[in-house]
């Protein structure tokens, strides 16, 4: 129910972040 999709916004709303630092680290090192 609620607690579900709060877990999964949380995840995706991480995930997103995660890969924006990931391309910004990448974008540092080249």
């Amino acid at each position: 129910g609620i607690l579900f999709l709060l877990s999964e916004k949380a995840l995706t709303s991480f995930a997103t972040s995660i890969q924006s630092d990931v391309i910004l680290i990448i974008f540092n090192i080249f």
